[in-house]
């Protein structure tokens, strides 16, 4: 499954000011690092929690409708499905809301499911015919971001504005499980 972003989050968690404020940084010299760090550091936690803190719209993109006819959908937590759509010889369909359910589970772990009855339709054997567009986020606004995250958001850019990236990036990620494990998303 490949997943690409249709629409980015509208701004970071964290701000450069309350970043730089909680560095105890006064001088805007090294802005521009910094807001890298910054975006580097949001990049980290989400990656490593399979978590979206802002919300984006998302499109997975599956070659093959699963056995199971149900397709988890990466990254959560799932806000809404906006659209399912295939590929049958070469004309992109959308299949009605009505032949499937979004589930949302704990940690807003998101899928979509065929309703009873309703079979996935044939599909033209190529890569990619298969999309489904999805929002995701913990959050439209920052100000709506958990304490939690945002503190360890603005640790990580820290550390990571502190070693210019000279850092492991395993201990990175190590703290952030750490920080935010009541977080973090399980597959199984």
């Amino acid at each position: 499954m490949n997943v690409i972003t249709i629409t980015p989050a509208a701004t970071l968690p964290v701000s450069l000011a309350a970043t730089k404020l909680y560095m105890d940084l006064r001088h805007s010299e090294f802005d521009s690092i910094l807001e890298e760090s910054i975006r580097a550091a949001v990049s980290i936690v989400e990656q490593t929690l399979e978590l979206a803190v802002m919300q984006r719209t998302l499109e997975a993109k599956l070659d093959d409708w699963p056995a199971s006819r149900v397709i988890e959908l990466p990254y959560a937590p799932l806000v809404s499905v906006s659209s399912v759509k295939y590929v049958v010889d070469g004309v992109e369909q959308t299949i009605a809301s009505s032949n499937y359910t979004t589930v949302i589970q704990d940690r807003g772990r998101g899928f979509v499911a065929a309703k009873f009855g309703y079979l996935w339709p044939s599909i033209d054997n190529e890569p990619e015919v298969i999309r489904i567009r999805y929002v995701v986020g913990l959050a439209s606004d920052p100000a709506n971001v958990p304490y939690d995250i945002t503190q360890t958001i603005k640790e990580v850019a820290h550390r990571l504005f502190d070693t210019r990236g000279n850092i492991n990036p395993n201990d990175i990620k190590r703290y952030a499980v750490q920080s935010l494990a009541d977080y973090r998303v399980w597959r199984f």
